[in-house]
């Protein structure tokens, strides 16, 4: 898989914390997502969330990554766990762009999907 080797490849040339490893594991979780694969994505997006968070990570790279988390952790059944991931990013989303931008939609897609997991 290419993102695979994106990671690789950064990793080795960057230092594990760079906001372009955090890019590419965030990628590569997100499409091992897609892939049903969530025992593999799970640990790329919770180490991307640390190095954003520790980062000065622009907010909106910074946005996704709590996004694709609260996606995953949707998806694992771990409701609870992902409230206050979809919270952060839409948080983020709204300061950054204001109320009306697609991005804070995304957020809001996302935490509709809680909702609608939650019943």
């Amino acid at each position: 898989m290419l993102f695979r080797a994106a990671v690789d490849e950064a990793q080795h040339k960057l230092a594990p914390a760079n906001v372009l490893v955090a890019t590419f594991r965030t990628n590569l979780g997100i499409a091992l997502m897609e892939r049903a694969d969530l025992k593999a994505a799970e640990p790329l997006l919770r180490d991307s969330l640390t190095i954003c968070r520790k980062s000065r990570v622009p907010v909106r790279q910074t946005a996704a990554v709590p996004a694709a988390y609260g996606r995953l952790l949707i998806a694992k059944g771990a409701l609870d766990a992902a409230a206050p991931m979809l919270d952060e990013s839409l948080s983020l989303r709204q300061a950054q762009f204001g109320r009306n931008h697609p991005l804070v939609a995304d957020s809001l897609l996302a935490l509709s999907a809680l909702f609608l997991a939650r019943g």
